[in-house]
C-alpha cells in the first residue's frame, strides 16, 4: 500500500507530457540566454581579482602556472559561450555538443583558477539543463557552418569591451608597465587579467573574421510562373508522381537544355 501511494504521488508531482512538451519548446531560447550569461560571468570573473584566501589554498595544491593557464582558458571559454549562444537559439546540434563540452571545461577551470565554486556550480547547472533538453537541439549542422548573426556579434563585442573596462577599473591603482605581461606569480591578478583580456579580444576578432570572410551560401532563385508552367508540361509526360513537389514553388529548378527534363533543389537546414 505504501509503494502504491508513493507511485501515485510521484505520478502526480512529476511533470506531465504536455508540460514537458511546452518546456521543450521554450528550452532553446532560455538555454541560449543562460549560456550567453555564463560567458558574461566567465569574462567578468577573469577581469576581477580572485579571493585571496581561496587563491592561497588553491596555490598550495596546484602549480602557479596551471592557475594562470586556467584563468586564461576560462576567459576563452567565455567568449566561445557568447558566440555559440546563437547556435543554441537556432537549435543546432553541433552548437549543443560544443557548448556542453565548454561548460564542463569552464567549470573545471573555474575551480582551478581560484576555487570559484559558485561560478562552477552555475556552469554545471546550465550543462545539466542542456543535457536534459537534448532533443530540443535537433537540427544537423557543422561547426564551420554555424550561422552568423550581427546582433550576437555586436552583443559579444559589447561584453568583451565591458570586461576590459572592468579590468581597467579594478586595477586602476596598479601602474602599467610592460613587465606586467610576463609576471606569473600567485598574487599577480593584474597580469592574469591583462593576458585574459588580450586572449579574449584576439579570439573574438579571429572568429568574427572567419564568419565574415567565409564563402557565402549560393542564393536559391525560386521559379516564376513561367518556370512552373514549363515544369508542369514536363510532368505530364513523366511517370514519377513525386516530381509534382516542384509545383509548391519553394525549390529552384534547373532545366535540361533540351527542355524535356528538370532538376529541383533547395537548401537543407
Amino acid at each position: 500500500a505504501c509503494l502504491t501511494l508513493l507511485f501515485t504521488e510521484a505520478q502526480r508531482l512529476l511533470p506531465t507530457k504536455q508540460a514537458m512538451r511546452v518546456a521543450s519548446g521554450l528550452a532553446a531560447p532560455i538555454l541560449a540566454l543562460l549560456v550567453f550569461l555564463s560567458g558574461v560571468v566567465l569574462l567578468f570573473s577573469g577581469a576581477t581579482p580572485e579571493i585571496d584566501t581561496r587563491l592561497e589554498n588553491v596555490g598550495f595544491m596546484i602549480p602557479h602556472r596551471l592557475i594562470d593557464a586556467s584563468h586564461f582558458g576560462a576567459s576563452l571559454v567565455g567568449v566561445l559561450c557568447l558566440l555559440l549562444a546563437q547556435g543554441l537559439r537556432r537549435r543546432l546540434s553541433a552548437a549543443w555538443m560544443l557548448t556542453s563540452i565548454l561548460l564542463l571545461v569552464g567549470a573545471v577551470l573555474s575551480i582551478l583558477k581560484g576555487f570559484d565554486w559558485e561560478e562552477a556550480s552555475m556552469l554545471l547547472l546550465t550543462a545539466c539543463l542542456l543535457l536534459t533538453f537534448r532533443r530540443s537541439f535537433y537540427r544537423p549542422s557543422r561547426l564551420l557552418e554555424l550561422p552568423f548573426s550581427p546582433l550576437y556579434l555586436i552583443a559579444s563585442i559589447c561584453v568583451v569591451g565591458a570586461s576590459i573596462w572592468l579590468l581597467l577599473f579594478a586595477y586602476q591603482d596598479v601602474p602599467y608597465s610592460h613587465q606586467l605581461w610576463w609576471q606569473f606569480t600567485l598574487d599577480a591578478d593584474a597580469p592574469r587579467g591583462l593576458r585574459s583580456a588580450l586572449g579574449s579580444a584576439v579570439l573574438l576578432v579571429v572568429v568574427s573574421l572567419t564568419w565574415l570572410l567565409r564563402t557565402a551560401r549560393p542564393v536559391i532563385k525560386l521559379p516564376d510562373a513561367a518556370d512552373l508552367d514549363k515544369a508542369a508540361e514536363i510532368l505530364k509526360a513523366s511517370s514519377q508522381p513525386d516530381g509534382g513537389l516542384v509545383l509548391t514553388g519553394d525549390k529552384a529548378i534547373l532545366f535540361h537544355p533540351t527542355g524535356n527534363a528538370f532538376l529541383m533543389y533547395s537548401h537543407r537546414g
